[in-house]
C-alpha cells in the first residue's frame, strides 16, 4: 500500500502545478469584425437574416423574453450551439435553418463577435439574484 502512496502523491503534486483549462486557453477563434457584419446584416448570406432583429443590436436585447440574451456568451458554447441546430441536437424552427446556412467560419466569427460585447447574462426566473 506505501508503495502506491508516493507515486500518487507526486503526480497530484505534479499535476497542482498545471491549470486543467491551460491548455486550451488562448485567443478566440473568429473574426469578430465580421461576425459584426453578419449580426447587423451588412455580410449577406443566403438563409441568414441579420441577427439584430432577433438578438438586438449587441447581442444583449431579448424580444419579448423569447429570444436569449448571447453578448458575452462563450464562444466554444455558441459554435456548439449552432452546430447542434445543424444536426438536429437541438430542435428550433427559427435557428435550424439559419445555422445550417452558415459555414465554420461564419459561425466561429459571430461567436468572437457575440464573446466581444458586454454581456448581460444572468439566471432567468424566481431564483435569480
Amino acid at each position: 500500500m506505501m508503495d502506491l502512496v508516493m507515486p500518487r502523491l507526486l503526480a497530484c503534486l505534479f499535476l497542482s502545478f498545471f491549470p486543467l483549462g491551460a491548455a486550451t486557453a488562448g485567443p478566440v477563434p473568429g473574426d469578430p469584425e465580421r461576425g459584426g457584419k453578419i449580426h447587423r446584416g451588412e455580410l449577406a448570406i443566403e438563409g441568414v437574416a441579420a441577427c439584430s432583429t432577433c438578438h438586438g443590436a449587441t447581442g444583449n436585447d431579448t424580444i419579448a423574453g423569447t429570444f436569449p440574451r448571447i453578448a458575452g456568451q462563450y464562444p466554444e458554447y455558441l459554435v456548439h450551439s449552432l452546430v447542434s441546430y445543424t444536426n438536429g441536437e437541438r430542435n428550433n424552427a427559427v435557428m435550424m435553418p439559419i445555422a445550417s446556412a452558415l459555414s465554420k467560419t461564419d459561425m466561429q466569427d459571430l461567436a468572437a463577435f457575440y464573446f466581444s460585447q458586454p454581456g448581460d447574462l444572468r439566471y432567468i426566473g424566481e431564483d435569480a439574484r
